[in-house]
């Protein structure tokens, strides 16, 4: 039997998401607690039961409430997180849409390729190295941006670089 631990879960631990240092962004399978059961069992559950809101989810969801902090983050590397599922994108997209205090991102090697619709208000540093981006249109919103690093992506003209006015 395999068990999923989550940093969050290890007893004693006093971090905060904003203190790791290149956390992976994932959205983990759903554990009820005190119970072994095996997949199996959870599939043949009845369509009615799947369609209530479990106290799983409430309990996971007061988790990233409570750890995941990236409000107050200043730094943070995001980079190599092998995104290969869209719920992955999507988990990952709600995180950096929380950082709201970013001054320096790393998103290095994520296969990204549209982020226009995240917002980085303090953000003077956005590295996007080895991603998927094809215009400047699909960077994420940064009014602040001083350096900007787009090596091996898919940008092939200029248009719309017009939008990053304090970059140097």
């Amino acid at each position: 039997e395999i068990l999923h631990a989550v940093w969050h879960q290890i007893p004693k631990n006093k971090l905060t998401g904003d203190d790791l240092h290149c956390p992976r962004i994932r959205l983990g399978p759903i554990v009820s607690s005190g119970s072994s059961s095996s997949s199996s069992s959870s599939s043949s559950s009845s369509d009615s039961d799947s369609n209530q809101s479990s106290p799983q989810l409430h309990l996971r969801h007061n988790y990233k409430t409570k750890h995941e902090n990236w409000k107050e983050a200043t730094v943070v590397n995001f980079s190599y997180q092998d995104l290969g599922h869209e719920y992955q994108v999507k988990n990952f997209i709600r995180v950096l849409h929380c950082l709201e205090s970013c001054v320096q991102l790393n998103l290095v090697d994520n296969g990204l390729n549209r982020l226009s619709e995240v917002k980085l208000p303090k953000c003077h540093s956005l590295n996007l190295r080895k991603n998927y981006i094809n215009s400047f249109s699909d960077l994420p919103v940064c009014k602040e941006l001083l350096h900007l690093n787009l090596r091996e992506n898919n940008i092939s003209n200029l248009h719309g670089c017009e939008k990053l006015k304090k970059l140097r």
